[in-house]
């Protein structure tokens, strides 16, 4: 490895190397043709002892982060034969890695001195015939299925080889270049996708990396046209007011590009936290809390409160919780310390600890947050807490709750321009009207969002998986549960997209609960350990017994019989972690399904608990169907029959039941019969019994 390393030192004193800071990675300046004495000795220490491994190699360092599967078939579109073999003795090796993304099956070469360097080793005839064998494999993927390193692969290859691309596929790939470290690649794709007309969204990626690579002059003057010309579009307006932030505080940091020089000198980690904010500002929070994960130590004062909010904000959607409650309590100390506000520290907070087991105190807190801050009349902060306030109800299943919350907090976002916080609002208010069976009501909830996004979907990639999702549960409210699962899968993949491995896993048990549970049981183990905290846990349980449970369903048709009582315990038990922890909807769902696979095994009174159970728990939600549960054989209470049954089993007498409804004495009497019917007892006494599944949760009690 001498031999390249000397190499290397070589090129960075000839200025064909740099590096944007001390310690950074290494990057190109300009495209400089390498000897082939350098291609031998790169070869040579990565192992290759064959041309078909060398073609392996070099397809690879073309086509960094693209999956496994169309790296493949680009290898032998040029081979003509499987080449399998090669990938698995360059992965044995540890030449190739996968990608550290969510996005499964990528692909780089794992030393980055070698995916630098080897591709500019490259002959002019072999490098062009691997760019269009590579082009025409990932030209034949439709673009929203493209991954975004995939998005930047098209792009690049598409301008090298003068390939035309719309200019909201140049858009997207010169968004999604932003998160790494070629400046001049950003610059290079969004002025194409300004060229190739794609609008405004183009204009503001070209702004952005402008800024990142220091050329400031023109930028503000550009913003300003852009707003201007913006029409009104409040989310363009939005964007652009950051960046404007953005760029007045990069115009005090040093260092710059000419034509074609990236960014050499630099503030060190001041400069790497504006590039992070960058990300931040166009939506990309994960990317920019990778980012910011190794200079958090270097920054003080408000540039680390902002920066460790910054990072929690991407580590909440990546599942590390602890990660973001432990910058959350350094960005609030730093804020206290200096007397400033620290609402949205507190929000974000509330935000965590929906998915580590504390809902009901988040929901006291959130609330308690837009009283205080709306006492001082309309603001941002009562706006994003109100929003939040909408949120928890729906986490929670309180659907009904949620629905008025939402439609209020929409109102308010909306009158302060806080545009994309309400498109996202929308679509929850969307999800909340489909659980409570309103397509329609969903439809024109999300009416706002679609002519936002656009006929062409221009809005940032980060907002796909969400939108997806929404149409998914309008879907299922339809009655279309099959296309529900494919649209909740296509949803997981755009969040694994993005690096939002929350979403991601909801997205995955989502369609396990529209019925691909067999389809994403591979995917839901790997997905679980990217997240922290129970929720996460319940939530790959759940997925593993629908799992089960379909297994089990294609046992009996295929003539096996199988044990059938151990299906309905798994769903009791998650159905009754999710009562504990608030979670109403998922709870219902599983007492549901446990109440037909207790049925299914002849167990009736057990059958009966449970679906009086799931009754309990929608009569919380205030729903009166399941929209992901098919109708089952077993024969349910009714929510009246249920609320009498209950009050019998705590020992009031038939006068006091019918006294505390306002309802006679003998309707009281009449659906006593009826319960005791359905629960296979004959008095009053075996009542309690009969009911007995689960402890009640203190929503119940109360």
């Amino acid at each position: 490895m001498g031999a390249v390393v000397t190499a290397v030192e070589e090129l960075i004193h000839s200025g064909a190397l740099a590096r944007r800071e001390k310690g950074g990675p290494l990057f190109l300046v300009g495209e400089p043709r390498l000897s082939n004495s350098l291609r031998h000795r790169l070869l040579t220490d990565a192992g290759c002892r064959s041309a078909a491994l060398e073609t392996a190699l070099d397809t690879i360092a073309i086509l960094p982060g693209v999956r496994r599967s169309l790296i493949l078939d680009v290898i032998e579109r040029l081979a003509g034969e499987d080449a399998e073999a090669e990938l698995e003795e360059l992965e044995a090796s540890g030449v190739v890695s996968p990608t550290t993304a969510v996005v499964p099956g990528g692909l780089h070469l794992d030393d980055p001195i070698l995916e630098l360097l080897l591709p500019q080793t490259l002959g002019a005839i072999r490098r062009r015939r691997l760019e269009r064998a590579a082009l025409e494999v990932l030209g034949g993927v439709p673009t929203e299925q493209l991954t975004p390193a995939e998005s930047v692969a098209v792009a690049r290859l598409s301008i090298r080889m003068k390939h035309d691309l719309s200019g909201v596929a140049l858009t997207t790939a010169a968004r999604a270049s932003l998160s790494g470290d070629d400046l001049l690649l950003s610059l290079d794709l969004a002025e194409a996708a300004v060229s190739a007309g794609g609008g405004p969204d183009a204009e503001v990626v070209l702004a952005a990396a402008e800024i990142r690579a220091g050329r400031i002059d023109g930028v503000v003057d550009r913003l300003r046209s852009l707003s201007e010309r913006s029409e009104g579009d409040l989310r363009v307006l939005s964007i652009v007011s950051d960046l404007m932030l953005l760029a007045s505080d990069r115009l005090d940091l040093p260092g710059g590009v000419d034509e074609r020089r990236a960014l050499v000198a630099g503030s060190g980690a001041a400069e790497v936290a504006l590039d992070a904010f960058l990300l931040f500002a166009l939506g990309d929070w994960g990317g920019a809390a990778r980012r910011l994960k190794p200079i958090l130590d270097d920054l003080d004062g408000p540039l680390a409160a902002r920066a460790h909010f910054v990072f929690a904000s991407g580590s909440l959607l990546t599942g590390r919780f602890r990660a973001a409650e432990r910058s959350l309590d350094r960005a609030e100390a730093i804020l206290a310390g200096a007397g400033e506000d620290i609402t949205h520290i507190r929000l974000a907070r509330i935000t965590i600890g929906r998915y580590t087991g504390m809902l009901g105190y988040c929901l006291e807190q959130a609330i308690a947050v837009r009283d205080a801050v709306s006492r001082f009349g309309p603001s941002h902060n009562a706006a994003t807490a109100g929003w939040t306030v909408g949120t928890i109800e729906l986490f929670g299943g309180r659907v009904v709750r949620a629905e008025v919350e939402l439609g209020e907090a929409i109102r308010v976002l909306d009158d302060h321009r806080m545009d994309r916080m309400a498109l996202v609002a929308r679509c929850e208010l969307a999800e909340a009207r489909s659980l409570l069976g309103d397509p329609v009501g969903a439809a024109f909830a999300l009416g706002p969002v679609l002519v936002a996004v656009g006929a062409e979907g221009a809005i940032a990639e980060q907002f796909r998986g969400r939108l997806t999702q929404t149409r998914a549960w309008m879907l299922a409210a339809g009655g279309d549960r099959v296309s529900a699962a494919e649209a909740f899968l296509g949803a997981a993949e755009a969040f694994a997209a993005i690096g939002n491995s929350v979403s991601h896993l909801v997205s995955l048990v989502e369609a396990a609960r529209a019925g691909a549970a067999s389809a994403v049981e591979q995917r839901l183990r790997v997905a679980g350990a990217e997240v922290d905290g129970p929720y996460a846990d319940l939530l790959v349980e759940y997925g593993r017994a629908l799992a089960g449970a379909d297994a089990h369903l294609r046992a009996q048709r295929g003539g096996r019989a199988p044990e059938t009582a151990e299906m309905a315990p798994r769903f009791d038990q998650v159905a009754d972690a999710a009562a504990t922890a608030g979670i109403h909807y998922i709870s219902a769902e599983a007492y549901a399904r446990a109440s037909s696979a207790h049925a299914a095994a002849g167990d009736a009174r057990n059958a009966a608990a449970a679906a009086l159970r799931r009754d309990q728990q929608m009569r919380l939600c205030g729903i009166d169907r399941l929209i992901l549960v098919p109708h089952g054989e077993v024969r349910p209470l009714s929510l009246r029959e249920a609320e009498i049954a209950d009050l019998a089993a705590a020992g009031l007498s038939n006068r006091e039941i019918s006294e505390r409804l306002v309802v006679s004495i003998r309707t009281v009497e009449t659906h006593l019969l009826r319960v005791y019917k359905k629960l296979g007892i004959r008095r009053r006494g075996e009542l309690a019994d009969a009911l007995r599944s689960a402890p009640r949760t203190a929503a119940e009690e109360h």
